[in-house]
């Protein structure tokens, strides 16, 4: 019987769904580790966030708390703790766009291979669709096929 139906059954055919079935696979496990590159850049550019706002608010406070009696009060070190400050701040804001530029990238990266799978999903059910026809073409009953030929799926 499995000599009668891999006879009805094109090899090539079996060989590329079997291909098909393996890229998708391989394509759903990239989808996740992408994913979860996505949620961590996520989590860095909240983090570049906090910290961008903790300078800021730092700044603040330090021009605030510098009064005219203060001992800091020259106008040389007001001027260079600014610099270093606005420094910090710049390095933190092109960490912040590197890390949104890296996600935009994983998105369409993402948004590619989820187009690409449904593609093959649809080859995938089209193949099956036509191996089922051909199946009952040929006037073989699903039952009729003993268990350890069913199981090439």
């Amino acid at each position: 019987m499995k000599s009668e139906l891999s006879a009805h059954v094109p090899k090539a055919t079996a060989n590329k769904l079997n291909t098909q079935a393996a890229r998708l696979n391989r394509l759903n496990e990239e989808e996740e580790q992408l994913i979860k590159k996505i949620t961590l850049e996520k989590k860095q550019a909240e983090d570049l966030n906090k910290q961008h706002e903790f300078l800021a608010r730092k700044l603040k406070t330090a021009r605030d708390s510098s009064g005219p009696t203060s001992s800091r009060d020259s106008q040389a070190f007001i001027m260079k703790q600014v610099r270093v400050l606005e420094n910090r701040l710049d390095k933190a804001l092109v960490k912040y766009n590197e890390a949104l530029s890296k996600n935009k990238d994983l998105r369409s990266t993402i948004d590619d291979l989820r187009r690409e799978k449904n593609v093959y999903y649809g080859i995938y059910k089209k193949l099956e669709k036509e191996l089922n026809e051909k199946k009952t073409s040929y006037g073989c009953d699903h039952r009729d096929v003993k268990p350890g030929i069913r199981s090439t799926r």
